[in-house]
């Protein structure tokens, strides 16, 4: 019963009566829907997480975790949102898409953060510092948490947006990374701020930089042709730099269409199909 409840109301929230709840209440009702429990090992930090798992899960089936993007937009390039947390949670919706056993998504550092814990969140975290080293091992602690929770080994990353910049510093600094799929990633920062014309992001790590700790990996990179937010040139020297890795640019998409109706074909011409 209280999963139907839940269903219901995130239809509603999807509706007219969404105005009345904030984005984290909207996105706890979507997740719970889709029979993913939040984490409660998380209280205290900035990180919120979500765990799906089938009772069914085989003992060695691997945790797969889906990140989020960098969040709400910015009302203009100078000027951030006081909230990072997104309306409209599309890594959350790719995450109900996967039929994979152990499924979690988790937020960024300060998304989904009531007012007093927001509060005390640096905005650095989603700014000049969002992919930052501090930002790195509050995710990384997040991950541990999160194989903790699922009695999982070994760890899938799918990053959408800036939430693939983020996995892709992830696997080139863990060692129980199975495959990395990144959609729409800014994975050349210093390209991309450029090609965006915004200032560096002096406070935080390129994932060019750790290509040479990715070249083992199994990973596949999606990009959109006509992506104006992550133009799909901007990835072309981290390519170069791992020629083994898949990528494929998909003309007909841009930033937000259409990644998460497509998601299930999408999916199973990436690693995460390799079993």
């Amino acid at each position: 019963m209280l999963r139907q409840l839940l269903a219901v109301c995130a239809v509603l929230l999807l509706g007219g009566c969404a105005a009345f709840y904030s984005p984290a209440q909207r996105v706890n009702a979507q997740a719970q829907a889709g029979q993913f429990q939040p984490v409660p090992a998380f209280a205290g930090t900035p990180v919120r997480g979500w765990l799906r798992q089938h009772a069914a899960a085989a003992a060695a089936a691997p945790l797969t975790v889906y990140i989020e993007g960098d969040g709400a937009e910015w009302p203009s390039k100078f000027e951030p949102p006081r909230d990072p947390t997104p309306v409209n949670p599309l890594t959350l919706r790719l995450a109900l898409r996967d039929p994979d056993a152990r499924v979690a998504y988790l937020g960024r550092p300060c998304q989904y953060l009531d007012r007093s814990a927001l509060e005390q969140c640096p905005a650095t975290l989603w700014m000049h510092a969002r992919y930052g080293e501090h930002a790195v091992i509050m995710m990384s602690a997040a991950i541990d948490l999160l194989l903790l929770s699922a009695n999982a080994q070994r760890v899938r990353l799918v990053g959408y947006s800036g939430g693939g910049t983020m996995a892709a510093l992830l696997a080139a600094q863990r060692t129980d990374v199975a495959c990395l799929v990144t959609v729409a990633s800014p994975l050349d920062t210093d390209a991309w701020t450029a090609a965006i014309a915004v200032s560096p992001l002096t406070a935080s790590l390129n994932p060019l930089t750790y290509a040479p700790q990715l070249e083992s990996l199994a990973q596949t990179h999606l990009a959109a042709g006509a992506d104006t937010v992550v133009p799909a040139a901007t990835l072309q020297r981290f390519i170069q730099a791992l020629p083994q890795a898949r990528v494929e640019v998909i003309d007909a998409f841009d930033h937000d269409c259409c990644w998460v109706h497509a998601w299930e074909k999408l999916r199973q011409r990436t690693c995460l199909n390799a079993g």
